[in-house]
């Protein structure tokens, strides 16, 4: 192995690891550009134990995300159904983010 296979492959990581790193420092934590959108799709499954049909034309809570896989957020909807939400609902998972009333879609 020449020492080019070796020192790119560490040098690409310790990149990523710093600006994942930035990144986590920089965006509080559920306040990412889309977590509404995740918290959404998750207090659906919490709340009414099935999977939302997407439907083109109609805003929902989740948008895109439910067509996500689900392995996610059925664990996230799981552990939200033992544990519930901290006080305030889902809204105070993030606080500057407004969620649609479930369960059905937005109007």
């Amino acid at each position: 192995m020449g020492l080019r296979t070796i020192v790119f492959p560490a040098a690409a990581t310790v990149v990523f690891l710093i600006l994942g790193a930035i990144y986590a420092v920089a965006v509080p934590l559920f306040e990412a550009p889309d977590e509404r959108n995740h918290i959404g799709l998750i207090a659906y499954l919490a709340e009414t134990g099935s999977w939302p049909r997407q439907q083109p034309g109609i805003v929902t809570a989740w948008h895109q995300e439910g067509s996500q896989p689900p392995l996610y957020y059925g664990v996230l909807a799981g552990l939200t159904g033992l544990f519930g939400w901290p006080d305030g609902g889902p809204a105070a998972s993030a606080p500057f983010c407004r969620r649609t009333p479930l369960p059905g879609p937005a109007t």
